[in-house]
């Protein structure tokens, strides 16, 4: 496992904001610009970035320190510790959720945030849901943690196509 899958982790939880504003667009609002829409979503990342990459950055926190030479019980401490990390970004995230549905993403844009809805969505909800079953023992969602894991790259995909769209805040790694 690597520190990217954490910062990975930290990305998807501002990319489920970004996807999930679509569901929220009202009728009433007038659309954002494509530019207008970028900017204010990337101000809401940078911040819930900056709220719960910290949470993130605790999981490595003297772990080769406790347990050198004892693999075993290093890597249950950070499945436990990742488990941990998600449960505690989670009101970060859903803020952030909140924050971003009141945005009114541009019309010709809106099939796009719903692809990335129902993407960026299941990826983060199977990485919490690896992550607790790992932090529980289960070898299969042990093994998922990896970097090659389909939550994680599920993941990736997102974040590479939120930084292609200009939300650069919301797919950083």
């Amino acid at each position: 496992m690597k520190r990217t899958l954490s910062r990975s982790i930290a990305a998807a939880g501002a990319l489920l904001a970004v996807a999930l504003l679509a569901a929220a667009c009202g009728d009433e609002a007038e659309a954002l610009t494509k530019e207008e829409f970028i900017a204010q979503a990337n101000e809401i990342c940078e911040t819930t970035n900056t709220d719960i990459q910290p949470i993130f950055d605790a999981i490595w926190e003297d772990i080769d320190d406790e347990f050198e030479g004892d693999e075993a019980a290093g890597e249950a401490l950070l499945f436990q510790r990742f488990d941990d990390a998600m449960t505690e970004a989670m009101p970060f995230m859903d803020d952030q959720i909140a924050q971003l549905r009141a945005l009114h993403p541009p019309e010709e844009d809106e099939e796009f945030l719903d692809k990335l809805i129902d993407d960026v969505e299941s990826a983060v909800h199977g990485f919490a849901e690896v992550a607790a079953a790992a932090a529980d023992g289960d070898q299969a969602a042990m093994a998922e943690m990896d970097d090659t894991g389909e939550a994680e790259l599920a993941m990736d995909d997102a974040n590479e196509r939120a930084t292609a769209y200009g939300l650069d805040n919301c797919g950083e790694e």
